[in-house]
């Protein structure tokens, strides 16, 4: 659980980057938030990434980091699955954002998909996503 919580304060630690880009000119409700980002989630997480590690090269790097007493490995850079997931969840958000923003969901969507494939849960990234947007959309209100 330690180590969880700790990639947990790790990926929230990256929702003031949102305010990086241009403010948004709309605040959706915070349900509609919710649901679009649990949507997203399992689209991208729970079923293209998957898809794609079955049938793509595991890793596009080498560099690995062996953390003692888990049986899991964490690469630190993303693999290839997790490229390609990002590169479609970017072009994805073209269809309803300015190119900015569009491009601006690449980052975190690689920090997602690494979350994936190091917990495997649906429910991280949902609302570790859900804090993005929320960091996005309502910062005029926080500011």
């Amino acid at each position: 659980m330690k180590l969880f919580s700790k990639t947990m304060f790790t990926a929230l630690s990256l929702a003031p980057l949102a305010w990086i880009l241009p403010a948004p000119s709309y605040i959706p409700s915070v349900p509609f938030l919710a649901t679009l980002a649990l949507c997203e989630e399992v689209l991208f997480r729970g079923t293209l990434q998957p898809f794609f590690q079955r049938h793509l090269p595991r890793k596009l790097f080498i560099a690995e980091i062996h953390h003692s007493g888990v049986d899991r490995i964490f690469s630190l850079t993303p693999g290839l699955a997790n490229i390609l997931t990002s590169i479609l969840f970017a072009a994805g958000h073209l269809f309803f954002h300015p190119t900015l923003w569009a491009a601006g969901v690449f980052l975190p969507s690689l920090v997602l998909g690494m979350l994936w494939e190091r917990h495997n849960s649906i429910t991280l990234c949902w609302l570790i996503h859900f804090t993005y947007n929320i960091a996005f959309f309502y910062r005029p209100l926080l500011s």
